[in-house]
């Protein structure tokens, strides 16, 4: 396995976000370049790759970062956690949204702490760094876990530790490597809610119904993934609303498929959020 002793290099001084970026690649950091502006509507930040093809593109070459950082100064590093061999739980602090790290709390209970890198984001949330465990790796579904808690893993991405955009930044609350992940936190994400389907991991989930909508999304072209997004999840907001499936599991596969097809995560929840809900 990748070694990522330098990992707290990263974290430490006043560093460029292109410095950032070389330092995760030498660590063995799959790093590409991602574009963060601030959502003055919702008061968060809004985070998307600049590159297309994000997840084959990230790259340990410092020559290739060194041209996207010119080509994208204002840019982020972001971590393609596939190739990492990681998976991020991000412990979530937004206005009106619940309390991801009161949630993990409670969740923890009497179980041991996880120890492991973990960097404060902009939001006074957390992202808690872990190595895959051994078999199939984790993706983005969050399982059993409660609401303000989501997973990041192989498909996805995550800003750097050591970022930083503006006056925000990302970084470190408790220093090291990544760790592998306590049984408690991997079982919760590995298990399924009350009336999920039996595989609630990536390929395929759900019905036939559902794998027809996530087909639709993975084959929209690039200008006009949102509208196939939202009519799909008028669909779906159809069967749930019938009783004949469960709206949190739908929006996790729609948002993942939403994701995977290359929108931002948040504009893809809240797509998913205005077509199972709208009048």
């Amino acid at each position: 396995m990748t070694s990522v002793r330098q990992i707290a290099q990263v974290l430490g001084g006043e560093r460029s976000n292109l410095d950032v970026a070389r330092d995760l690649a030498n660590a063995g950091m799959f790093a590409f370049p991602a574009i963060v502006s601030w959502n003055a509507k919702e008061q968060k930040l809004n985070k998307q790759p600049a590159v297309k093809g994000w997840r084959n593109a990230a790259t340990t070459d410092r020559k290739q970062l060194a041209k996207w950082w010119n080509d994208f100064p204002s840019a982020v590093p972001g971590i393609e956690l596939g190739r990492s061999h990681l998976f991020v739980v991000d412990l979530d602090r937004h206005p009106g949204g619940a309390d991801g790290v009161a949630a993990f709390k409670t969740l923890r209970g009497d179980n041991p702490i996880a120890r492991c890198l973990t960097v404060k984001t902009p939001s006074n949330g957390f992202h808690l760094y872990f190595w895959q465990p051994d078999g199939a790796p984790l993706g983005n579904g969050r399982g059993s876990l409660p609401s303000g808690i989501d997973v990041r893993g192989d498909g996805g991405w995550t800003v750097a530790p050591g970022a930083f955009y503006k006056q925000w930044r990302w970084q470190a609350y408790r220093y090291g490597s990544p760790s592998y992940a306590p049984d408690w936190v991997v079982a919760a994400i590995r298990s399924q809610r009350i009336g999920e389907p039996r595989d609630r991991r990536w390929t395929p989930c759900g019905d036939g119904w559902l794998r027809g909508l996530v087909r639709v999304i993975a084959n929209a072209t690039e200008g006009e993934r949102n509208s196939k997004l939202f009519w799909a999840t008028c669909r779906a907001a159809e069967r749930v609303s019938d009783g004949k499936a469960d709206e949190a599991f739908v929006t996790d596969v729609l948002t993942e498929a939403a994701t995977r097809a290359g929108l931002p995560e948040r504009e893809a929840r809240g797509t998913i959020k205005s077509g199972m809900h709208r009048q």
